[in-house]
């Protein structure tokens, strides 16, 4: 739901307030770090529930700090610093890297787990129903209440 649902309606508000490069970096990264999530899953393709219950939790930890720093924007911290930017950058490869694996992993586990049932079916479509229940809460915040400021490229927001 986070990986797919919440953070891409979130990408201006949590990446433009550190300015153009860093978004432009972000999004060359993001995708470059899911698939080497699915290529971990392929070289490690299951793990124990533990470690996919703890994974989940260090993901949607990071992805809450993401949530938060879009909830700040325009004026984050560490807005307009390098440091703010790497620390951004480094926030959304990891969550997306941890929380790929942590689908890959799962989706693994259930196909051994259930040879002739449909649970791959059953486990796609949770992850659909997922993403609808992280759009919509965030597309309501956004557009109708309109809780989140943008920040336009090349101005000045914080002192």
């Amino acid at each position: 739901a986070f990986v797919f649902g919440c953070l891409p309606t979130l990408v201006t508000y949590s990446i433009l307030p550190y300015g153009q490069k860093t978004l432009y970096y972000c999004n060359i990264l993001f995708p470059i770090s899911y698939s080497l999530a699915a290529l971990y899953g392929f070289i490690r393709p299951t793990i124990s529930t533990f470690w996919i219950i703890m994974n989940s939790i260090c993901g949607c930890l990071i992805c809450a700090f993401i949530i938060v720093v879009a909830f700040q924007s325009p004026c984050p911290i560490w807005a307009d610093t390098l440091h703010g930017g790497i620390i951004i950058i480094a926030a959304w490869c990891l969550s997306s890297f941890i929380l790929a694996y942590v689908r890959v992993a799962s989706g693994n586990r259930i196909k051994l787990a259930w040879k002739k049932d449909n649970g791959l079916f059953y486990y796609g479509l949770n992850i659909q129903i997922g993403m609808i229940l992280g759009v919509v809460p965030m597309y309501l915040l956004i557009n109708i209440y309109q809780l989140l400021k943008e920040r336009q490229p090349c101005g000045i927001y914080c002192f």
